[in-house]
């Protein structure tokens, strides 16, 4: 998601019957509308220079074995629609063949943040006796391009207790529901909005609107 956090895996794998010699070095270039927040797993431990990221492990990796790396990025707020990543490794070892040293490339989907650029009209929200509130949101795009689908509302500072009832999925810990369709110019789309609220109390959250592919 533009301006937020990503996370990459990266799998190290010996396919090999006989151990990989230490040190084993992973090597990441990002793309240049990522950034480099930290990286670590598996007995590697990761730095950066600029855009190189570097990942290392001064012990060996027995027959068989494999390592998983967590890298985590920052996503620049003008990220495109779709970024490309590609990983190699490398160790102090005879290797028979160098050519599976470098992982496929991934490309990943970005969405874009878009809730400075929309209007928001929320609804009051009503609580029944069992315990569900219910509103509605009603996004209206207020540019000239239109926005790619789906459209998102994430729910952002839920009071403690409250759900999203029926959620679409969830992002950076929070719920969404999603709107399938594209948003043009000018026009607007209404979501309707269910929680599970057993202590009925008032329901408050952040929105955040986001566009593309989760």
């Amino acid at each position: 998601i533009q301006g937020q956090s990503g996370l990459y895996t990266l799998i190290v794998s010996n396919i090999a019957t006989a151990s990989a010699t230490g040190p084993i070095t992973v090597t990441d270039t990002l793309n240049a509308n990522l950034s480099f927040v930290s990286g670590s797993g598996g007995g590697f431990s990761c730095s950066a220079v600029g855009q190189l990221v570097t990942c290392t492990n001064p012990s060996a990796m027995g027959p068989l074995g494999s390592a998983v790396i967590n890298l985590v990025v920052n996503v620049s707020a003008a990220a495109p629609a779709s970024i490309t990543n590609t990983a190699s490794v490398a160790c102090a070892c005879l290797e028979s063949n160098t050519g599976n040293n470098a992982s496929n490339t991934d490309t990943v989907s970005v969405a874009a943040n878009i809730t400075a650029l929309v209007t928001l009209d929320l609804s009051g929200i009503a609580t029944s006796r069992l315990g569900v509130s219910s509103g509605t949101v009603t996004i209206t795009n207020n540019t000239a391009s239109p926005f790619s689908g789906p459209i998102h509302l994430v729910f952002s500072n839920l009071p403690a207790g409250v759900t999203v009832i029926s959620p679409s999925g969830a992002t950076g810990g929070n719920s969404y529901l999603t709107q399938v369709g594209s948003l043009a110019p000018g026009a607007s789309i209404t979501i309707t909005t269910r929680f599970n609220n057993p202590a009925r109390g008032a329901v408050s959250y952040t929105p955040i609107i986001l566009s593309g592919t989760l």
